[in-house]
């Protein structure tokens, strides 16, 4: 009968398929948290996570590459180590606020000030470029002298006008994101912590620039937006009053720069990034851990 042969028919399909290459036969993807995340500082290579005896190691598959495999946990032992280095203390906290505060009284009558500028500026080339082709006209220049005198100007003239658009462009970049941003990176450790493992990786990716593993070291080079914050010389408690201004004031004209160039990063635009009143602070509360695996 007809329904007798269903089964042999729907396998033979099924047989072809796969001989045709119609039919995706990889193998399941595993959602290890620092796949494609890690490279190899002998050959560069990504390394590969995979699973032995319950516990997941990342290796690099070069033939003869002497990395060995480094086991999940001393990666995240090494990441969360790295987020507490962007943690800054109260007084520190306290500090940026204070000096945010006077860039916020400031920064609009500047911003004001440097637009008046750069419209003069272009205002005073035009009437340059005016005079200089009068001169031409009155046969006062010869004209590879007005060639190369208009050339001058309007390449001043260009720069004038982008110096203009980043200026009003910068209308976003004021203090109130460069607070929001100190904010939320003073509690990314918390934040990775809590993170969902899809937001935790793009944190690590955010903050760093460069990942590898030279051996069972694992070196975490950080982005340019947290460089001076993470390699800033540790304050102690007993610390002169006068090292946290001098550190924190080279790290704010850092940022600033970089707030007004549009390269701070929207940390906020991560659902997992943590405000001070969302949760409890372990640090604050003397429970600090330097070893958290993250999974």
């Amino acid at each position: 009968p007809r329904s007798t042969l269903f089964p042999y028919t729907t396998l033979f399909r099924s047989v072809q398929a796969v001989l045709t290459g119609k039919t995706n036969t990889r193998s399941q993807k595993h959602n290890y948290p620092y796949r494609r995340m890690l490279s190899c500082a002998a050959c560069h290579y990504s390394l590969i996570a995979e699973r032995q005896k319950g516990n997941v190691y990342y290796r690099c598959h070069t033939k003869k590459c002497p990395q060995p495999c480094v086991r999940e946990e001393t990666i995240g032992a090494e990441v969360s180590q790295f987020f507490q280095k962007v943690r800054y203390d109260d007084r520190e906290r306290e500090y940026y606020k204070k000096r945010i505060a006077t860039l916020k009284t400031t920064w609009a009558s500047r911003q004001e000030d440097e637009t008046k500028n750069l419209n003069l500026k272009q205002s005073q080339i035009k009437d340059r470029l005016n005079r200089l082709t009068d001169a031409y006209l009155d046969k006062a220049l010869d004209k590879t002298m007005f060639e190369e005198r208009k050339k001058s100007l309007l390449l001043e003239q260009k720069t004038v006008e982008e110096n203009l658009m980043n200026t009003k462009r910068n209308n976003g970049a004021s203090p109130d994101k460069l607070e929001i941003f100190l904010e939320l990176a003073g509690n990314a450790w918390l934040s990775h912590q809590l993170a969902t493992p899809e937001d935790a990786r793009e944190m690590l990716n955010i903050f760093t620039s460069n990942r590898q593993a030279e051996g069972q070291k694992i070196d975490l080079k950080p982005s340019i937006s947290f460089q001076e914050i993470v390699n800033r010389p540790k304050i102690d408690a007993c610390a002169p009053e006068r090292a946290i201004p001098r550190t924190w004031d080279r790290i704010l004209d850092t940022l600033t720069a970089l707030n007004t160039q549009g390269l701070l990063p929207d940390l906020s635009s991560l659902s997992g990034f943590q405000h001070r009143g969302d949760a409890t602070d372990p640090m604050r509360d003397g429970q600090d851990d330097n070893s958290v695996v993250v999974e």
